[in-house]
């Protein structure tokens, strides 16, 4: 009874703290970037399917991993819709943000020349 007690306790005590991370504030941009996003209106992704970056999971359907998470809150902020390309290597990705067929790939790393 006293361990329950403590969990409930817990638990109402984390409750601001649930409802602070569910909100999620809006993106602060410039006019220019406002218009851009206005005028294309979705984000063209590009992912190397790598867990646990990205994956794809055949029962359910969907990606998950934590470039994809971070890609879907990101489109949350701005208000967008994501359309995601698959790409078998990092090699063709590359090659598809070289080409313009991609927006942005997340998770790319840079460097030094």
């Amino acid at each position: 009874m006293k361990r329950f007690c403590y969990l409930l306790m817990i638990g109402w005590l984390s409750l601001p703290l649930m409802v602070n991370a569910a909100s999620m504030p809006a993106a602060q941009l410039s006019p220019e970037q406002q218009q851009w996003l206005a005028q294309h209106g979705q984000l063209r992704v590009g992912l190397v399917l790598q867990a646990p970056y990205a994956k794809f999971d055949q029962r359910l359907q969907r990606l998950s991993g934590a470039n994809v998470e971070l890609m879907k809150w990101l489109a949350q902020s701005l208000g967008i819709d994501l359309v995601w390309h698959n790409y078998a290597d990092l090699a063709q990705l590359e090659q598809a943000a070289r080409a313009g067929e991609i927006d942005l790939a997340p998770g790319l790393t840079q460097t030094p020349a």
